[in-house]
């Protein structure tokens, strides 16, 4: 049995391109540096059928990579979150594709990991038993470019979960588990009457949600979360993904929703947000701003280091994103 799990969920159509971008996020995968894993892909229904083809294709060269169909029903929110259950009851079960795995990770079909993403993770909880959970800091690219560097919060306890709920203090997706914090939050979602880990009625927020249960539970027992200041996970930004399709009607009602379980969430978001991103932009004078706004997004790429990883980020975006095969990516690995 592996020692870690990585559950990937996917929803692919002609559409989203969501074949194509899984493509360079198994690929990801099969480049860390880390190799105690097995990768779980749950195809949450997808009317493209090409997801079974690529996961396969990868299972058959390397047994670490597995797939698992889940049968969508008409019933069903667009969401990760029935995904995503699904693959940690195969790590709950004893009998389960994921059992007796001792961490767990989730990352998206359209995402990347860099190479010491899973080996930095493992290793801060080893090193740290108190540890129930560690998060990092992530990059948000688009095509083969990095956008934007953002780093997560180091509040502790109490004032970490203040922040979280209040705006987002760091990305509830870099989170790792250890498997007893995740059990203790499944316990006790069930006593209050959701069973599952990620609430499938929320289709936007519902990382949030898991990572404000995480900090609160955490709290508990106790354990502490941990933090690695280093990106470990590259967004992607595409005109497909969840954030950029979902309707402005449900953003507003999951909101509406998450507001009415935690008090005060949301309140400092925008406030804040534009406070952390935008703080070297701010301290210019108003005229260079005036120049320079067409360029923002550009600018605090270089104002906000996005180059601390020790990974040469362009180039590995760029080999990333070529070949097609397992076969390919590992060639590339070993050639860099």
């Amino acid at each position: 049995m592996a020692e870690t799990a990585i559950i990937i969920p996917v929803y692919a159509t002609a559409e989203n391109s969501r074949c194509s971008f899984l493509q360079q996020t198994l690929r990801s995968v099969a480049r860390q540096n880390y190799v105690d894993f097995t990768c779980l892909v749950v195809d949450d229904g997808s009317p493209d059928k090409g997801v079974e083809d690529i996961v396969n294709g990868y299972a058959q060269a390397d047994q670490r990579f597995r797939y698992l169909y889940r049968e969508r029903k008409p019933t069903d929110k667009v969401t990760a979150s029935n995904a995503r259950n699904r693959g940690l009851e195969e790590m709950l079960n004893p009998e389960g594709i994921l059992a007796g795995t001792e961490f767990v990770t989730f990352l998206d079909s359209d995402d990347l990991l860099p190479r010491k993403s899973l080996e930095a993770r493992v290793d801060y909880l080893k090193q740290h038993q108190d540890a129930g959970a560690v998060y990092s800091d992530f990059l948000l690219f688009k095509g083969n470019s990095p956008v934007r560097y953002s780093k997560a919060s180091s509040a502790k306890g109490e004032k970490l979960l203040r922040e979280e709920i209040e705006y987002v203090a760091f990305s509830p997706l870099t989170l790792m588990w250890r498997r007893t914090l995740i059990e203790m939050i499944n316990e006790l979602r069930a006593l209050n009457g959701n069973c599952r880990v990620f609430n499938p009625e929320i289709t936007f927020g519902e990382d949030r949600d898991v990572a404000i249960s995480t900090l609160k539970t955490a709290l508990q027992v106790p354990y502490s979360i941990g933090y690695v200041r280093q990106p470990l996970r590259y967004y992607r930004n595409h005109p497909h993904s969840v954030v950029n399709t979902t309707p402005i009607e449900i953003k507003k009602a999951d909101i509406m929703l998450l507001s009415e379980i935690y008090e005060g969430y949301n309140k400092r978001y925008d406030v804040e947000l534009k406070r952390r991103l935008l703080r070297p932009y701010v301290l210019l004078p108003e005229p260079v701003k005036r120049v320079l706004r067409p360029l923002r997004n550009e600018l605090l790429a270089y104002l906000g280091n996005i180059f601390r990883s020790d990974d040469n980020v362009c180039h590995e975006l760029d080999s990333l994103s070529k070949g097609s095969s397992y076969t390919n990516s590992t060639s590339t690995s070993s050639a860099s």
